[in-house]
């Protein structure tokens, strides 16, 4: 459980620097309206808070990112320096810095379910208050084994590789559904797939699914057929 952790440590300091970023986007851009507005102390505070947002971050996971971000700092510090403070570069280095928060938060969730445990509790998560028969349905597995799954037996050979293409494919879905509707969607007749449902081509054919089930649900074709 230490990257499930890791990850909703993550979020927290993921909010606190995204606050205090669209606060300091906002005083930004009123000072450019010429309002009076003391950037300093935000400029400070979002400083605190990306580095504890470091310390939030899963041990070696995702350097690159962590020190872009720490150069989007770098760079805000610059162009808001009180000499001569350049606004509109502010507004650029704040906009690309929350880029970056939405960036890594996405690579963690990727990392996460990756493994078959945390791909498990990410897709019984998702499908919160979904009946286990449907669940169990989706998964390929008995009502007794998803019960198992439940209880924290690690599903090793038996439907994994079908459990993570779910989460996957739940990775991209969630953001704009809600657990019945992603329940309802891998049901219905889809006609980026040929007008089959997902869990047909599920079932005829997991190597095929692993292609398109990925690509329909990313490429923003998740809507059903009428």
């Amino acid at each position: 459980m230490e990257l499930v952790d890791g990850v909703s440590s993550y979020r927290r300091a993921a909010e606190r620097v995204e606050d205090v970023a669209r606060d300091l986007h906002l005083a930004v851009a009123a000072r450019r309206r010429g309002e009076h507005r003391d950037l300093e102390q935000g400029q400070r505070r979002l400083e605190d808070l990306v580095l504890d947002l470091s310390h939030a971050l899963p041990a070696g996971t995702q350097d690159y990112e962590a020190r872009v971000l720490f150069e989007h700092v770098l760079r805000l510090r610059r162009a808001l320096e009180p000499a001569e403070p350049d606004l509109q570069e502010g507004l650029l280095v704040l906009i690309q810095l929350m880029g970056v928060l939405k960036r890594l938060e996405r690579k963690l969730e990727h990392t996460r379910i990756e493994d078959p445990a945390e791909a498990t509790q990410f897709v019984l998560d998702c499908l919160r208050g979904v009946p286990d028969g449907e669940v169990a349905e989706l998964l390929g597995v008995s009502t007794r084994t998803l019960g198992n799954w439940r209880t924290g037996s690690v599903p090793r050979t038996q439907g994994a590789d079908r459990l993570l293409l779910i989460a996957q494919v739940l990775m991209y879905l969630r953001p704009s559904m809600t657990p019945r509707g992603l329940a309802l969607w891998f049901r219905s007749r889809n006609p980026g797939l040929d007008q089959l449902t997902p869990v047909q081509l599920l079932e005829k054919d997991l190597r095929e699914a692993e292609l398109r089930l990925r690509q329909v649900a990313r490429g923003g074709r998740g809507q059903l057929a009428t």
